[in-house]
């Protein structure tokens, strides 16, 4: 991990400024037509390593979620969504405790929730939307730690569901996460590496998911190599076939 030495603004919103016809409606500009940014600082304080954007009071306008916070649309007024672990002011005095937001509707209320991913090797949670409650958003244990630098929160079965891929310490393995029938409860480890495999340390860096052989899969992919996803995955247990360069490991 690198210290921050920069001041950084997050989160911003960068609006892309198209060609707009006399008749109002937007048109794709041809290439000699300059296109214009207009930036909107919303909070000058450090609060995460990055951002989910969800419609957290379902009012129709999609707002941001970035750690202990969101951020409210059209104006972007601040609420609480949990304690504010403390001041990072411009992201010089400090690493986040929030390494990453994913937006989903874990419990199936029709509200979406957020996965916080938390310093790195700490255990992860998500957080229950509220309501439109002024209460905190109430905190469910997904795994007792979260590692590698950022996990991710993708669709690694091409079913149109998104599934938490992440290393677990102590075991070192590599996993995808099932949400259980009850989501209050832990949730439910698939193997993907054998255990202390590389891309599994709590400060590693570099985790994507894509078809590197193009048998129509999504591997899981760090600098080290690469898992390659089985027939069926979703219905085995045993790991998937690492594919790795002995230069780098």
């Amino acid at each position: 991990m690198k210290a921050k030495t920069l001041a950084i603004l997050l989160p911003a919103v960068f609006l892309c400024v198209a060609a707009t016809s006399i008749s109002g409606h937007s048109e794709t500009p041809d290439r000699g037509t300059p296109v214009r940014w207009k930036k909107t600082v919303i909070d000058r304080k450090f609060r995460s390593e990055g951002i989910a954007v969800a419609d957290v009071n379902r009012d129709g306008k999609r707002d941001l979620i970035a750690g202990d916070v969101w951020y409210e649309a059209p104006s972007w007024t601040m609420h609480v969504l949990r304690p504010i672990a403390r001041d990072y002011g411009d992201g010089a005095e400090g690493y986040s405790e929030c390494f990453g937001c994913f937006s989903d509707d874990f419990n199936q209320d029709g509200w979406p929730d957020v996965i916080l991913i938390p310093f790195p090797g700490a255990a992860c949670y998500w957080y229950e939307n509220p309501r439109n409650s002024r209460d905190y958003w109430r905190p469910h244990l997904i795994w007792r730690s979260a590692c590698n630098e950022t996990p991710l929160y993708a669709d690694l079965f091409g079913t149109g569901k998104r599934h938490l891929i992440m290393g677990i310490q102590p075991e070192g393995q590599m996993c995808w996460f099932e949400v259980p029938a009850n989501p209050t409860q832990p949730w439910i480890p698939h193997t993907i590496s054998l255990e202390k495999s590389p891309g599994t340390q709590p400060f590693y860096h570099g985790l994507g998911v894509g078809d590197v052989n193009g048998d129509g899969r999504l591997d899981v992919i760090i600098p080290h190599g690469w898992w390659e996803q089985p027939e069926n995955a979703q219905k085995r247990s045993a790991p998937w076939t690492f594919l790795w360069d002995s230069k780098r490991f």
